[in-house]
């Protein structure tokens, strides 16, 4: 049996029982996840010790079983690591599990269970079914299959041996697994027993997971699609065919043009025999860069029917890769038209203009015409986006499309006759589809205008002239017409809408839509352009069973779809894998790309029929799974591939393209949807001089003048106040805008101001005076005073007070000057240089260090430089999420929360700096010789005690001595613990580290809350869990007052090893505190200073977006298509990210659109401007638009376009043409255009009266 056989295995490796089968069931979570770190908790009795064999209690703890699974192992290697892991466990089992969380402090979630969520088990079957009895009552076991349990965990599997067999129960969280999948999850389990018993030297990775009958209903019966096609014709043979039966029937419709069967066959041949004169021939590519018009349907047919293949070319492409297409595909002939001839980059092809050369095309032969191409010479070339930086051209044979337009003919549910809609651009392979499925039944194509198609109204009513029956649509061009649908008394009668080209949401409108429609089939399609459509799904008639998120389907005739694993074995049902499609669907390659063709195409392992040559197998690069009925799910892409409006967009190129802009030192490009149903790129970049800007001089001037224009602005108006030695305008709360209390204000400016008399300066040296509330405080004990200010108002303010008491302040000098400009003030001028807030106020880092520097100049031996109110960079999250949350409303969505928090981060204009920058000075500045840095004192929370703090750079200071606690880790410890810890062991020193800061305790748990909460919840509910969250923490003024009630000195300091936030507290006793420096764990590390940058964050940043933005966005409007440029940018200092070195995406913050517009904000002026303003923030999601905002800049495109245009003609009651958002992209203009228009809508015509007038004969 298979349990005595895992005996003997067991038996033969020297391990265990447990061990073995937590190695299978190890190996079995990594073949369902594909992750290689797999954690498996497994409870342990704990009662290892002799003494406790008699005690009653629950002793059982959680050991965390870590294994590696990576680098192929076989099974024998897996065993051997989960032996050595489950030993180490054992001997560290008197660990308590709590005490591993507290350490590790992994990123907690109030959804799953804290390093494993997963629990494996193996009892004896008297542990696990006790027998026990009791007077009175009989006890049995439930036997029953299922039950129902409170789960611990997302799933625990229980073993014990019974007899010479195992027997188990599973239990699983019903919110994550149907009992069909953990039955299916059980049967590959002993799957894998079985597999291992018998070859346990095999890799994990090809060991069998399913049964035989489940491989083949994967791999042959959902995959038997053989059906007959036309093996031996090419697509024109199929149209020339319906021509014979339908000559008459018209075959397309444009505007008032329109062509029967015979008259396009007739024009078509006419061009294919010109084409065949100019050489064009079996396999010759044919360039054609057409408008949408008849002419470019005739011109496609024609170059199939010469024999050659068509290579679309779309005229508004920058010329750059117009140029590189018609270069890579060395194109012969090109048809265009004269008007778009300029439009060409130079080029070898011979032009053929459609328009201008007809009426010598027109004299050669309307009759068929005979080629030599096969089905498997090429039928077109359509180049889609490229990683690399450049389109891919990829060859589609004609026996694939003729396979596939034979499908489409046999899945139509209309027949022979229906009239479709041309809607896709013909460089967009569905134009293939809607084309010749339509032409090859006789059906009647409706070509759409460029303007209708931008426009859902126009378009459906387009619809409903034509009474078109079937659509072919990407699900936003979809939703588009689905939104506009209720405007529409009557809805075009249509039969049948195809979905393809990106993932099909189901959305209300379109629910809505099916219902007014109830004989309209909707089939949502799948395939990449590497084979055209692969697999349908037709979604059932009633629209209210719709799944949100419909699957692709199964695939279609003549092809093969699997779902493998990164070793190209087939994954079971409901597993994630890559799809993988052969068949007859599959292009040829990609053009002139072999290594890419051979990396992509790869040969069919499955393919069993195939003696000489396998038949191939395209890798998708898609996520995808099986559903239980054998339809496919698709689930996202494996790499950075996206679909925008059903384009098919390589990030990859786009990033690649930025990178080449000299100003760009790394990108990353993804898709964002923040706007549910509004996709959009955006370009994340650190500037290549990210560094330099910072330190730029125009910028760092600019910045500076700025803030002395707030200055002085500020303190140009001060009014009267009680006591004008203590002005405290301009001190506002970034909660409520409101002044800080005055109260709170005095007990900040005490603080520093009994640090910095502490040490007994006689002359001192203030950068940064603004009212003067320290000076006026500190001068009077000092024998020479310096202040230096960049506002003029707030030093005329200092003088006139000064003035006023000449006899107590006649010492103070005052210079109007920037802090760095220090050059006159002698060497060891100086006690004490004081900076407090200024620090917030300088444009960078290496500013900063500029005037630290010129400081330790002037201070003499012994003095220091003390630097007050520094903003605390690692809280920058904490202060902003406390703020934003303050001022949010409760029904504001935790998403929009979320984005406004990011916002702010990205719009912030002053300096916040992290600690860690100050003990590395010590590398650089010899003269400092201690560091100590302090929390800012505060019994009233506020901004000023939360997240700033002090700094004293002592410059070579020489104490009596330097006191270095010893530590004491205060993690969870309260304030009576301290206190009792103290009271009884009184030390002369001890430093308690970790202790978790009260003053922002609450913001960091927002900060976390906020990382894992749903983005559906609101503020409400978030403020809620906030409430119920427990905090074990202390405030930092209670220590203050519990040192100075017990004699002891209070050096407060942020952790040198805890989290954000976390503080040390190294008491002192007073006497020993006097003679000395008391460090703290922070200010004791010894830190190498170097990229000094990452030290700070940049004020600069928002300023340099606005000058580099604009210049990318024009220069890749000049490389990419349009549908490829990002609609925004976001200019980082660093990419965020993973603990693995790879850029998190996750953690890249919503883009801030406003910030990185080329014009500054002027609010909207006329009523217009204001509604229109209105209008574009409502539709584009965004809070303010400024009268010279341009549409396309605030990330707007041409389908959220068409959303403007129906809400203006609703607003202002007339009718306004898309074209003119694409003329005049800025609220002024538009909203002179529409003033203007009312005006002349509301004006009568006048009458011209003609008469005869005779003119005076002269001279001018």
């Amino acid at each position: 049996s298979l349990s005595s056989k895992l005996t003997q295995l067991t038996q033969q490796q020297g391990v265990t029982l447990f061990m073995t089968l937590l190695a299978a069931f190890k190996v079995l979570l990594y073949r369902y996840t594909a992750q290689e770190q797999i954690a498996v908790g497994s409870p342990i009795a704990n009662r290892n010790r002799s003494e406790i064999e008699g005690l009653i209690g629950f002793f059982v703890n959680s050991l965390v079983m870590y294994t590696d699974l990576s680098g192929q192992p076989s099974f024998i290697e897996v065993l051997n690591r989960v032996k050595q892991t489950a030993l180490e466990a054992y001997s560290h089992q008197d660990l308590p599990f709590e005490k591993i969380v507290e350490e590790l402090q992994p990123e907690r979630s109030l959804s799953q269970h804290p390093l494993f969520q997963v629990m494996f088990a193996v009892q004896q079957s008297e542990v696990a079914k006790p027998s026990f009895s009791l007077p009175n009552l009989e006890v049995g076991w439930y036997q029953e299959a299922g039950a129902e349990m409170t789960v611990r965990f997302d799933l625990e599997l229980h073993l014990w041996p019974v007899g010479d067999k195992i027997q188990g129960f599973c239990a699983y969280n019903r919110d994550l697994f149907e009992a069909e999948t953990i039955q299916r999850m059980l049967s590959h389990y002993q799957n894998l027993l079985s597999a291992v018993v018998e070859n346990p030297s095999q890799p994990i990775s090809l060991l069998p997971l399913m049964s035989d009958t489940e491989q083949q209903q994967l791999l042959v019966a959902w995959n038997n699609t053989k059906t007959n096609y036309p093996t031996n014709q090419c697509i024109q043979e199929l149209f020339e065919a319906q021509v014979e039966k339908t000559p008459d029937a018209v075959a397309v419709v444009f505007g008032e043009q329109q062509l029967t069967y015979s008259q396009l066959n007739s024009k078509a041949n006419q061009l294919a025999h010109y084409l065949q004169k100019l050489g064009v021939e079996p396999d010759t590519l044919v360039g054609i860069c057409v408008e949408r018009s008849v002419e470019m349907l005739v011109g496609l047919l024609a170059i199939l029917k010469a024999g050659g293949a068509y290579v679309p070319l779309d005229s508004s492409y920058p010329s750059e890769r117009l140029a590189y297409m018609l270069s890579d595909a060395r194109i012969s002939v090109l048809l265009t038209q004269q008007s778009l001839v300029t439009l060409l980059p130079e080029h070898q092809a011979e032009i053929v203009c459609l328009d201008s050369d007809w009426s010598t095309i027109a004299q050669f032969s309307t009759e068929l015409l005979s080629s030599e191409v096969k089905p498997s010479n090429l039928g077109y070339i359509i180049y889609t986006s490229g990683s690399t930086g450049k389109p891919k051209g990829v060859a589609m044979s004609q026996r694939a499309l003729v396979n596939l337009i034979r499908w489409q003919q046999q899945e139509a549910i209309f027949g022979q006759g229906a009239t479709t809609l041309q809607f896709a651009p013909i460089s967009f392979d569905v134009s293939f589809q809607e084309i010749f499925s339509t032409w090859c039944s006789g059906g009647s194509l409706v070509l759409v205008s460029q303007e209708v198609r931008r426009e859902p109204l126009a378009l459906m009513q387009l619809l409903a002239d034509n009474k078109v029956h079937r659509l072919f649509l990407p699900f936003v061009a979809l939703q588009q017409l689905a939104a506009v649908a209720p405007q529409c008394p009557t809805l075009p009668q249509l039969r049948e809408i195809v979905t393809a080209g990106e993932q099909l949401q189901v959305t209300p409108d379109l629910v809505e839509l099916s219902n007014r429609l109830p004989n309209c089939r909707v089939q949502n399609q799948y395939g990449p352009s590497e084979s055209h459509v692969v697999s349908a799904y037709t979604l059932p008639r009633a629209a209210a069973s719709w799944p949100k998120l419909p699957p692709i389907g199964r695939p279609i005739a003549n092809t093969q779809l699997y779902i493998l694993s990164r070793e190209l074995q087939p994954v079971p049902i409901g597993v994630i894998g890559e799809l993988y499609i052969g068949g007859v669907a599959l292009a040829d390659g990609y053009l002139n790309r072999p290594e890419l063709t051979a990396d992509k195409f790869i040969a069919n392992p499955f393919d069993k029929e195939s003696k000489k040559q396998k038949s191939k197998l395209y890798k998708t690069g898609d996520w995808a799974r099986y559903l239980p009925d054998g339809n496919i799910e698709f689930l996202g892409r494996i790499d950075n591939q996206v679909k925008i409006r059903g384009y098919r967009i390589e990030t990859g190129e786009v990033e690649a393209t930025l990178n080449q802009h000299p100003t760009v030192k790394e990108t990353v490009v993804v898709a964002r949807e923040d706007n549910p149903g509004d996709k959009r790129l955006v370009a994340y970049l650190v500037s290549e001089t990210e560094s330099t800007t910072i330190s730029n001089p125009e910028l760092s001037d600019i910045h500076l003048k700025s803030w002395e224009e707030v200055f002085e602005q500020i303190y140009s108006e001060l009014s009267e106040v009680s006591d004008p030695l203590f002005n405290t305008t301009g001190w506002r709360s970034s909660y409520d805008k409101e002044l800080i209390p005055e109260r709170q204000m005095e007990m900040w400016a005490n603080d520093i101001v009994t640090q910095v008399l502490a040490h007994k300066p006689q002359r001192v040296c203030e950068i940064g005076c603004r009212t003067g509330m320290l000076l006026f405080q500190i001068a009077p004990q000092t024998q020479a005073y310096y202040g230096i200010d960049i506002s003029q108002a707030s030093l005329e303010y200092i003088q006139k007070q000064i003035a006023q008491q000449p006899e107590k302040y006649a010492h103070v000098t005052l210079a109007h000057k920037q802090a760095a400009d220090m050059s006159d003030i002698a060497n060891n001028s100086f006690d004490v240089v004081l900076l407090s807030s200024v620090v917030q106020y300088l444009p960078s880092i290496e500013y900063l260090l500029q005037v630290i520097e010129d400081s330790i100049r002037v201070v003499k031996p012994g003095g220091m430089i003390f630097l007050g109110d520094i903003r605390c960079l690692p809280l920058m999250r904490a202060f902003h999420t406390s703020v934003e949350l303050h001022k949010a409303t409760p029904s504001l969505s935790v998403k929009q929360l979320q984005q406004s928090i990011d916002r702010k981060i990205q719009q912030e204009t002053e300096l916040l700096v992290s600690p860690e920058l100050f003990v590395a000075l010590k590398d650089i500045y010899p003269k400092i010789s201690h560091v100590q840095i302090r929390l800012q004192r505060g019994s009233e929370h506020n901004e000023l005690n939360k997240y700033r703090y002090s700094v004293l750079l002592h410059i070579e200071a020489q104490p009596a001595s330097v006191i270095e606690a010893p530590v004491e880790n205060g993690v969870d410890m309260s304030i009576e613990e301290i206190e009792a810890y103290l009271k009884q062991k009184q030390p002369e020193s001890i430093c308690f580290s970790n202790l978790a800061n009260s003053r922002v305790a609450t913001d960091l748990n927002a900060v976390e809350l906020l990382s894992q909460t749903e983005s559906k919840l609101k503020v409400q509910q978030l403020k809620q869990q906030l409430q119920d969250k427990p905090t074990n923490s202390i405030d930092p003024e209670q220590l203050e007052q519990l040192s100075a009630s017990l004699g002891y000195s209070l050096e407060l300091c942020w952790s040198a090893k805890g989290g954000q936030g976390f503080i040390d507290a190294v008491f002192v006793r007073d006497e020993l505190a006097a003679e000395g420096i008391v460090l703290t764990p922070l200010t004791q590390q010894s830190v190498v200073g170097s990229n000094w940058h990452l030290y700070g964050n940049n004020p600069l940043a928002s300023v340099s977006a606005k000058q580099v933005i604009p210049q990318l966005r024009e220069y890749l409007e000049q490389q990419l298509p349009e549908y490829m440029v990002p609609s925004g940018y976001v200019v980082l200092p660093q990419l965020p990210l993973t603990p693995n070195g790879k850029v998190d995406r996750k953690a890249l913050p919503a883009p801030d659109i406003t910030s990185s517009l080329s014009t500054e904000f002027v609010a909207p002026e006329t009523p217009t401007e204001k509604a229109l303003a209105e209008i574009w923030a409502e539709v584009l999601g965004i809070k303010q638009v400024g009268r010279h905002d341009k549409f396309f800049e605030l990330g707007g495109h041409s389908l959220i376009a068409t959303q403007v245009v129906s809400r203006i003609r609703q607003a202002f009651g007339m009718e306004f043409p898309l074209s003119k958002l694409f003329e005049s992209s800025t609220v002024e203009s538009l909203s002179k255009y529409i003033d203007t228009s009312i005006w002349a809508a509301q004006t009568p015509p006048t009458t011209q009266v003609k008469t005869t007038r005779k003119r005076d004969q002269g001279v001018l």
